[in-house]
């Protein structure tokens, strides 16, 4: 299996959908979310794969959704997968954040094919 290590090509600060990636029709997805808190904490933080197969704006379909595990919450990072799933282009789209202080949110994708 050949992997293409990509980031999402963004840094959050709160909620909503951000860095369209082009992925050419690859149906399985691993994802890694890590984030840095200043001055607070975060308590809840869920992450939404949304793709579509033409790169259209318009439209995205929700691939999966991630919900922070308290573990996950202390160790300020999880990664999750999706399979079976093909796209031309996904985005992660953050749909909750709880937090207080300054939350900064960093996603990564790993690319793979069989």
């Amino acid at each position: 299996m050949s992997r293409n290590y990509s980031t999402l090509a963004y840094e959050a600060t709160g909620v909503g959908a951000n860095g369209k990636l082009f992925v050419a029709g690859n149906p399985h997805h691993t994802i890694q979310v890590d984030f840095t808190n200043t001055g607070g904490s975060v308590t809840a933080l869920t992450v939404d794969l949304e793709g579509n197969l033409t790169g259209n704006d318009n439209y995205f379909a929700q691939y999966g959704t991630h919900a922070f595990t308290a573990g996950e919450l202390t160790a300020k990072s999880a990664i999750f997968h999706i399979t079976n799933r093909p796209a031309g282009c996904i985005r992660s789209n953050i749909t909750t954040l709880t937090a207080t202080g300054t939350t900064k949110i960093n996603v990564y994708y790993l690319e793979g094919r069989g």
